[in-house]
């Protein structure tokens, strides 16, 4: 009797289902842009891609498409589709939108401010001054956008809070690149530190010009590396 040969395990991913194929696919190609393993202005290939993700044209164009709308990538007639570009220009609407979010979301909180949100911020930063010393900048970008997650979801407001999950998919592309280039880690801990103790002042002006200084410092500090358009929208 001739042994059934094991059929040979299918290395692609796959997905069931249409809309859940192209969630997957939209979640799969945001993380590789965020996280810089797409990188700005690197042509999307899709036959690449398709071989890669094991799915067809059809829901790879569609996610291609949904992520075009949200920013993250840019095509043009006859010239096909790429990562979109970091440029100074789009990190300066990024920044100030996120000062009046995160300056609202602030006075919001401190209405609210209780104690275990209190601990919660003075525990963040300690670790996060704790990671600066061992240089873990993977550690450090974590726990900097971690920092603004608990100021952001202290305000109550679940609008703000979705606002900003979005704002910050676009932020964490210009986090990777400070982080990784300017040892902005180390200085955004103090700067953080500063918050809270306006904070917990309940000094509401401090707090908002502690946080509109450290958002703007951020900007100040990258957009010189930074070419002013991208090359989709000028020269």
């Amino acid at each position: 009797m001739t042994k059934e040969r094991a059929p040979v395990p299918d290395s692609r991913i796959r997905f069931a289902g249409p809309s859940l194929i192209r969630e997957r696919i939209v979640d799969a190609l945001r993380d590789a842009i965020v996280a810089g393993r797409l990188k700005p202005g690197e042509r999307i290939r899709e036959r690449e891609l398709v071989a890669l993700l094991g799915v067809s044209r059809s829901p790879l164009r569609e996610a291609i498409r949904i992520l075009e709308a949200e920013g993250f990538i840019t095509s043009l007639p006859h010239r096909g589709a790429w990562v979109s570009e970091l440029s100074a220009s789009d990190l300066h609407d990024l920044v100030h939108v996120r000062v009046i979010l995160e300056t609202f979301a602030a006075r919001l909180a401190l209405e609210r401010l209780d104690e275990a949100t209190q601990r919660a911020l003075e525990e963040q930063v300690r670790r996060s001054r704790s990671a600066g010393r061992k240089v873990d900048t993977t550690t450090n970008f974590t726990l900097a956008l971690e920092f603004h997650d608990l100021l952001i979801k202290a305000c109550g407001n679940r609008k703000v809070i979705q606002l900003h999950e979005g704002l910050k998919q676009h932020q964490r592309r210009y986090q990777h690149f400070a982080f990784s280039r300017l040892g902005r880690d180390t200085r955004a801990v103090e700067e953080h530190a500063e918050i809270v103790n306006a904070l917990n002042g309940r000094d509401i002006a401090a707090v908002e010009r502690s946080l509109r200084t450290h958002l703007l410092r951020f900007y100040e500090e990258i957009a010189p590396l930074l070419p002013v358009e991208s090359r989709a929208t000028g020269s």
